[in-house]
């Protein structure tokens, strides 16, 4: 158990952490490229600059999180818990969030490019003024989000069975 651990700038590349428990870690600037962090619990954790290149995050619970700054390139978080989550600026496109939960998550501010994003719920989310930039979105929530100045572009023919009920 590692919960509420200091790890501000540590090195873990390629470090196994399945299932470890990192509830309200600092990891601030830690390098995670090709970790394994499946089924892990990052709730609360402070991800802030952190490289999560190529890690595999799936079904990881990360509700609560900041990872503003954090990269996220080629990273695998299909169905993680993303509930509340903070992630600004430019993760990083070719990752992969299929089946994740971003309900209330703020994205304000966020680009959004590669990423697959298939049946996500972003249910309550405020992603004001992001850019989603060709994004396989089918069957994608958006009930109740904050769409203000939010750009969708390249998405015409893979948005037809997304819901917008509340959408603003």
């Amino acid at each position: 158990k590692l919960k509420e651990a200091n790890l501000t700038g540590a090195n873990l590349t390629g470090a196994d952490l399945t299932r470890a428990e990192l509830n309200k870690a600092n990891l601030t600037d830690a390098v995670l490229t090709s970790a394994n962090l499946n089924n892990a619990t990052l709730s609360g954790a402070e991800l802030t600059g952190a490289n999560l290149t190529s890690a595999k995050l799936n079904k990881a619970n990360l509700s609560g999180a900041e990872l503003t700054g954090a990269k996220l390139i080629s990273a695998k978080l299909n169905n993680a818990n993303l509930t509340n989550t903070r992630i600004n600026d430019k993760p990083g496109g070719g990752s992969n969030w299929e089946d994740a939960d971003l309900i209330g998550a703020d994205l304000s501010g966020a680009s959004l490019w590669n990423v697959l994003l298939q049946t996500v719920d972003f249910t309550n989310a405020n992603l004001t003024g992001a850019e989603i930039i060709s994004n396989d979105m089918r069957g994608t929530r958006f009930t109740k989000a904050n769409l203000t100045d939010t750009g969708l572009s390249g998405l015409s023919q893979r948005m037809r069975s997304n819901n917008f009920d509340g959408a603003k």
